[in-house]
C-alpha cells in the first residue's frame, strides 16, 4: 500500500456541550483518521451523551473505512437506547456512497443542522500501531460485508488481506 502525505484540508474538529458531541469532518474522511474518531466517539459515549451529530458539510469524501467505522459505531450504540449517531450536512456524492453500500436505513442522516457551538477544537490524536489500524479497518470491513450479499462480495478480498494482517 502507498502511503500519501497527510493532507493538511483533512481533520476532525470535536465539541460537546451537555448531552450532545459534535464532530466536522473536513476534507476527506480516511482510514488515517477513523482510529481518533472511534476513539472520540467511544469516549463520548461512555459519558452516557444522549447524541453524537456528525457534520459533513466541509467533507469532500468517506472512504470505505471511515463509512464502516461510523456504520459499526452506529451499530453498537443504536443496540444501547440510550445514545444516537446522527450525520447531517450529507453532500450528493457520500449520500450516494452510502445509497451504494445500503446504509440508507441504517445510518441516521439529516439534511441540515445548524450548529451553534463555536468552541470546536481539533479531535486528539493518539498514536495507533499498524495492527491497530488494521484491526480497525477489519472491523468497518466486516460490518460493511455484513449487511448485504453485494457488500459481502465487495469487500470479500479485502477482509481476507486484514484478517491475515491481524493475524
Amino acid at each position: 500500500m502507498v502511503e500519501s502525505k497527510t493532507n493538511i484540508t483533512d481533520f476532525i474538529e470535536v465539541a460537546e456541550t451537555g448531552q450532545t458531541a459534535y464532530i466536522k469532518v473536513h476534507g476527506k474522511g480516511t482510514f488515517k483518521m477513523a482510529p481518533d474518531f472511534k476513539d472520540f466517539v467511544e469516549r463520548e459515549m461512555k459519558k452516557n451523551m444522549r447524541g453524537i451529530l456528525i457534520d459533513l458539510y466541509s467533507c469532500e469524501t468517506l472512504d470505505s473505512t471511515f463509512i464502516g467505522t461510523i456504520t459499526s459505531l452506529t451499530l453498537k450504540y443504536t443496540n444501547n437506547n440510550k445514545s444516537r449517531i446522527r450525520l447531517f450536512n450529507v453532500n450528493k456524492h457520500i449520500r450516494s456512497i452510502l445509497k451504494n453500500l445500503g446504509l440508507l436505513n441504517i445510518l441516521d442522516i439529516f439534511d441540515e443542522e445548524n450548529i451553534s457551538v463555536t468552541k470546536f477544537k481539533s479531535i486528539a490524536s493518539g498514536s495507533k500501531s499498524k495492527i491497530e489500524i488494521a484491526d480497525l479497518m477489519l472491523d468497518a470491513h466486516e460490518t460493511l460485508a455484513s449487511l448485504n450479499d453485494k457488500n459481502a462480495a465487495e469487500f470479500k478480498n479485502v477482509v481476507e488481506m486484514l484478517s491475515k494482517t491481524v493475524k
